[in-house]
């Protein structure tokens, strides 16, 4: 039924370790991600003077079949390497250390439940510690419950006859406690482990309590006989020495300073044991810390909400032990500021990890004297993405969705394509970021060669024939061009003159050619001349002073037009000898002659927009192909401007590239015959609106296969991908850089580079990295991105932000103003903003095409603002009042207000804009709206034209064509059908069950997709007819229900649910999916189309973006999810969790076995990296019946892995 594959796997870091994990002698980081954990090593190549930073390095990663919840690190006694100790949501936890020879996890101690659905969870989330001895491990999952987990060798297990380092069976003690805080062992060497737990208490007031863990083990095995828990005596606490209600952290402190701090928001209080006195102190102003770490044993460093770090000294005065016992002081210092810290990890060399769950991770470097910090390495997370939109470049694909340009308009949906842009909001308060991200190929910069504007033209040339190397670049510009020259030690020299080359004026094309001679063309003369003294050899001039307009050439043969219709042909082999001469009734366009050998030169026409194939030597005409219409013509850029032909397929024919000026690219495949030429497989492919540019590039291996680097407002790389498949993906530089002439230019210092220049005007010496890959531009807002909208007409992101604001007062009030801001699209940056009333706070912002109050009733795209006031006088956390707010954008690209509607009875929480009407979520009510002009064009109102009442209270609403979906916080996913003609809502269907809903989208008119905030997915299904326009329901009762129709968990909880804004239609009778298309090797070639409809994408709290698609053929269906049911059986996981309670549905009500009717697209790839066993468990039925080749299976699900 449905398809879900990750396009941006989760970012955010909640937990790391520092650890001797992959190697004994070395520190590695372990991070944990949503499911994913990852070991990176140091790339230590600092030096004394910090030139060349310590940087981080990714060697492994894992998947753990569950959210991971926290990772520790522990050292069995025996083994050379730490072991992993991780746990996760459903209380499961498990080891693993990491088997250097193969190079892979190992399991050490398979998963243990420890879930008791009878119990209730820890108010303040699960918490799993260690002993710094080695001893036991403490588990506190469920309130009143601390459960203990011996090592067997480190006391209490004497005798034993079990490896030592072995963990023993769980023991669950009684806690008096139930809403612990947090809780830690203390660093000491008694016989018996001592834990100190900070609680509150009923009244909301915070303790402290110290316990000594009593733990016996029978001997001879794992089995605890007993544990209980031991009170240590406190010193007495004083009315001024109470603990700060708000204290959130005990840090231990080691035993020769002896106690723990306890951190609190105002106060951080050092408590001893024994009977020295209580020290408290306040900090300087109040914070709330979010996560510490340990340097060494007397320094500490603390990061808060605000993302500043501070460091606190312990400072213990000996000399005064002998009269008052050891004085302990403490002093905290800022360093820094931080993104907000979920884990602080100290490395070695002053290096520390900060990870973060509401802004980019980072590894900084710490400066002692003075107190600083440097930034060194930053790790991008886009969590949590609280909205995104989708943007498809304003290109919707081909021009025409029947016949072969289905599977073309169907590509463009694909984010892979590189076409689609998608625009998050992410972070939190000051860690608030707009994020572009654009799925393509990387330029990495090697070098800059200088700031040049006007680049026309680029060409790598090389003084000797005989090297592979070029060591001469031409730039062309308007009205001149410059020659730099490469020497073998690497110094460049720009040269005032070289040979016969007129830089004067500019370049049309230049080459190494046969007999190892130089090609200069010019827009007065072509110059064939010694490659090594630059001496002229041969001098064409066009006749009657004429200009030639257009020049390419191969090794050897010259092609040019000169005077606009006057095609001129020359030998290059015999010293540019013109050996044919055409004139045309039309002007030429464009003109290539491919690469050598060739019989054939391609032409383009102005007037006509027709691609002709001329033979050599003759230039006769052997074939016409009129690649528009002439009515596209007639709209002045629908005319060839590049043409390519070579080898982008292995084993494919030639492909033919025909480059538009209105930004389109068409592909012919080519066959050529012993007389006769054809083209076939047409596809048209939109890459931009400007004219395309082709330069072919030879591949990374060396072959006859090339990639062509197509130059436009949005550069891509065109190159073949499994045989059978033209990728076109886009190409970053850096920010906003884009590329606008590409040359290969193969150096002794740069090999495999490109020469690229720029369009802020600078050129680089470049390398492509062939690997595709997530690019991400970053604006920094500073605020909560709380919704995102596009204003396509003003080329602008609409964001509304919630920005976080400290009063100054002692006891540290926050404030939440919100704001309106207008973020160019190009430049990335805010242009307007417009703050919103005090104690008014945003909550959704939506662009609609609404009435303009024109006398000709025009339309015009304005801004509308959904608010929520919370008044201080009100209690409670729900507005009781609001306002909708149309905002126009002027000229200038400013905010003015178009009019205001208050809203009574709570927010406006969601927006949906429909033609003439505007949907509304309020607290208890969906509203359907008319925005209109009844008194004077420049008086707009909305007028309240329905509303219906939900079950609780709406979090999303989504609209397909007349259906409305209610996402309804408690009650889940409710239909209603809007009827234009009595301007009324009527219910459809609703879900009866509880749940929790965190987003919803319509993907049909009769099909919804519910996210929970349990990370569970729902696929749902309305199956009634239709309701009377006088909405008396003519259905069954049963018919009423949503039906379910898939179940997925997830594992994160989406935040927002966004409907592809072009998403096709099943495909047109004709075009039924097949198993195969084509044949390579054997292997059926499947294309993605052929199996999904790509439908909507889902953004997480942790900040994966997962793309869901719909299955439409029920043959592959039945395919996938076997072959999903087999690896399940197959396929080993750290810990040996099973995939199918991962992805079962799960919720406090109820709970399945494994997903339902949907494909976890990341679990099913793994057959193409399975190898021959999970081809073989992929291929095989239930009983082992064999249904589907081994082959047959691998080409479906590379088919399908192209999609993201």
């Amino acid at each position: 039924m449905a398809y879900i594959s990750p396009i941006h796997k989760p970012s955010s870091v909640r937990h790391a370790v520092r650890s001797n994990f992959l190697n004994p002698d070395e520190d590695n980081l372990i991070v944990a991600k949503a499911n994913r954990a990852g070991a990176s090593l140091d790339d230590d190549d600092d030096d004394d003077d910090g030139d060349n930073p310590t940087t981080l390095t990714l060697g492994t990663t894992f998947t753990v079949y569950g959210q991971i919840t926290l990772l520790l690190t522990l050292r069995p006694e025996g083994s050379p390497t730490d072991h992993l100790f991780v746990a996760t949501d459903k209380y499961d936890y498990f080891t693993v250390s990491w088997d250097r020879e193969r190079q892979t996890i190992r399991n050490e101690r398979a998963a243990r439940d420890m879930s008791d659905r009878f119990l209730r969870s820890a108010k303040y989330g699960a918490m799993y510690i260690a002993d710094p001895r080695g001893r036991m491990l403490g588990l506190h999952i469920y309130q009143g419950i601390f459960t203990v987990i011996p090592l067997v060798g480190s006391g209490g297990g004497e005798g034993s006859s079990v490896t030592a380092g072995d963990m023993c069976d769980p023991a669950p003690i009684r806690l008096h406690e139930l809403n612990v805080k947090d809780i830690v062992f203390l660093d000491t060497a008694e016989k018996d482990p001592i834990v100190a737990l900070l609680y509150e208490d009923g009244r909301d007031q915070v303790h402290l309590r110290i316990y000594r863990v009593k733990v016996g083990i029978k001997r001879g095995g794992t089995t605890v006989r007993d544990a209980e828990l031991e009170e240590v005596e406190l010193p007495k606490f004083d009315s001024t020495k109470k603990l700060d209600p708000y204290s959130r952290f005990i840090i231990p402190l080691s035993e020769e300073i002896g106690g723990v701090v306890v951190l609190g928001e105002q106060t951080y209080t050092h408590v001893p044991f024994g009977k020295e006195k209580c020290y408290k102190q306040p900090l300087a102003e109040p914070t709330v810390f979010s996560a510490w770490g340990k340097v060494d044993e007397f320094r500490y460093l603390l990061g808060d909400d605000y993302g500043r770090l501070y460091l606190m000294s312990v400072d213990l005065q000996k000399e005064k032990q002998e009269r008052d016992g050891k004085l302990v002081t403490l002093m905290v210092e800022f360093v820094g500021k931080i993104s907000t810290p979920s884990r602080i990890v100290y490395l070695k060399d002053d290096y520390v990890f900060i990870g973060s769950h509401l802004g980019d991770s980072q590894l900084i470097r710490l400066t002692w004297d003075p107190l600083s910090l440097q930034v060194v390495q930053t790790f991008p997370n886009l969590a949590p993405i609280l909205d995104f939109r989708i943007l498809d470049m304003g290109y919707s694909g081909s021009r025409s969705g029947n016949g072969d340009d289905y599977v073309q308009q169907q590509q463009q949906q694909l984010y892979s394509s590189g076409q689609t842009r998608i625009v998050s909001g992410s972070g939190a308060f000051h860690d608030g970021t707009l994020r572009s991200l654009r799925s393509g190929v990387r330029l990495e910069e090697l070098g800059i060669l200088g700031e040049m504007s006007g680049v026309r033209g680029l060409w790598g040339l090389k003084t000797d024939a005989g090297s592979e190397y070029h060591d001469i670049l031409l730039v062309s510009f308007i009205s001149e061009s410059r020659l730099f020259r490469f020497h073998s030690d690497g110094d460049v020299e720009e040269l005032d003159s070289f040979g016969n080359f007129s830089l004067s004026e500019p370049a049309l094309t230049a080459a190494n050619v046969a007999n190892g001679h130089f090609l200069h063309v010019t827009t007065s003369s072509a110059t064939l001349m010694d490659a090594k003294t630059g001496t002229a050899i041969a001098v064409y001039r066009p006749p009657a002073n004429a200009k030639i307009n257009l020049a390419s050439a191969n090794e050897e043969f010259l092609v040019l037009a000169a005077a606009g219709t006057d095609v001129v042909l020359f030998d290059l082999r015999q010293h540019m000898k013109e050996i044919a001469k055409r004139t045309f009734v039309h002007e030429v366009s464009a003109l290539a002659v491919p690469a050598a050998p060739s019989k054939i030169v391609l032409m383009g026409s102005w007037t006509t927009a027709v691609v002709s194939v001329l033979a050599i030597p003759g230039l006769e005409t052997l074939l016409e192909e009129d690649v528009v219409s002439g009515t596209e013509v007639a709209g002045g850029g629908a005319v060839p401007r590049s043409l390519f032909l070579g080898k982008i397929l292995e084993g494919q024919l030639p492909t033919l590239m025909v480059a538009m000026g209105d930004g389109r690219l068409l592909t012919y495949a080519f066959s050529e015959g012993e007389n006769e030429f054809s083209l076939s497989q047409k596809k048209n492919i939109v890459l931009g609106v400007q004219p395309v540019y082709l330069q072919p590039i030879p591949a990374s291996d060396g072959g006859e296969l090339v990639h062509v680097f197509a130059t436009c407002d949005h550069p891509s790389l065109v190159y073949g991908a499994e045989g059978s498949r033209i990728v076109y993906s886009a190409v970053t530089v850096r920010g906003s850089e884009k590329a606008t002439f590409v040359t290969p230019f193969h150096t002794r210092q740069f090999p495999g580079s490109v020469v690229v220049a720029t369009d802020d005007g600078t050129v680089k010496i470049m390398e492509i990295d062939p690997l595709r890959t997530t690019h991400i531009q970053t604006l920094h807002v500073g605020d909560t991105v709380r919704r995102i909208a596009h204003a396509r007409q003003h080329r602008v992101f609409v964001v509304v932000t919630i920005e976080l604001k400290a009063d100054g007062t002692p006891d540290g009030r926050e404030r939440y103003p919100s704001w309106v801001r207008i973020v160019d699209e190009d430049r990335f940056e805010v242009v307007d903003s417009w703050a919103l009333d005090e104690g008014e706070f945003v909550e959704a912002v939506v662009v609609a095409r609404l009435e303009n109050g024109g006398v000709q009733g025009g339309w015009e795209e304005k801004v509308v603002v959904g608010t929520g006031f919370h008044d201080e006088d009100e209690s409670g956390e729900e507005p009781t009042r609001g306002r909708i707010i149309v905002f126009e954008i002027g000229e200038e690209r400013k905010l003015k207000i178009a009019c205001v509607e208050e809203v009574a009875g709570g927010g406006c929480k969601c927006l949906d804009p429909q033609p003439h009407l505007l949907l509304a979520a309020t607290q208890k009510h969906v509203r359907v709206y008319h925005y209109h002009h009844p008194i004077s064009p420049s008086t707009p109102v909305l007028s309240l034209l329905t509303s219906h009442r939900t079950q609780s209270s709406p979090i999303d609403i989504s609209v397909y064509n007349s259906t409305v979906a209610i996402g309804d916080m408690m009650r889940g996913a409710t239909l209603l059908r809007y009827n234009h003609s009595t301007k009324k809502l009527v219910e459809l269907a609703r879900n009866y069950s509880t749940m929790w809903v965190s987003a919803i989208s319509l993907i049909g008119p009769a099909t919804v997709v519910v996210a929970d905030a349990e990370g569970n997915l729902v696929l749902q299904q309305y199956e009634g007819g239709e309701v009377g326009e006088s909405g008396e329901g003519v259905l069954e009762e049963d018919k009423r229900k949503l039906r379910i129709i898939g179940e997925f968990r997830l594992g994160e909880m989406v935040n927002r649910i966004r409907r592809i804004p072009s998403a096709l239609p099943p495909p047109p009778p004709g075009k039924k999916p097949a198993m195969a298309v084509a044949a390579q090797g054997g292997r059926g070639i499947i294309s993605p189309e052929q199996i999904l409809q790509p439908t909507a994408y889902l953004a997480t709290v942790d900040g994966g973006i997962y793309l869901l698609s719909l299955l439409t053929s029920q043959e592959h269906t039945d395919m996938l999810l076997e072959l999903q049911s087999m690896l399940a059986r197959h396929v080993k996981s750290p810990g040996d969790l099973g995939w199918g309670r991962f992805r079962a549905y799960a919720s406090t009500e109820r709970w399945g076995d494994e997903a339902w009717r949907v494909v976890d697209g990341e679990f099913v790839e793994r057959v193409v990296d399975a190898g021959t066993a999970g081809e073989r468990a992929g291929s095989e039925g239930g009983g082992g019946e064999r249904r589907w080749g081994a082959e047959e299976v691998r080409a479906v699900v590379e088919g399908v892995g192209r999609v993201h």
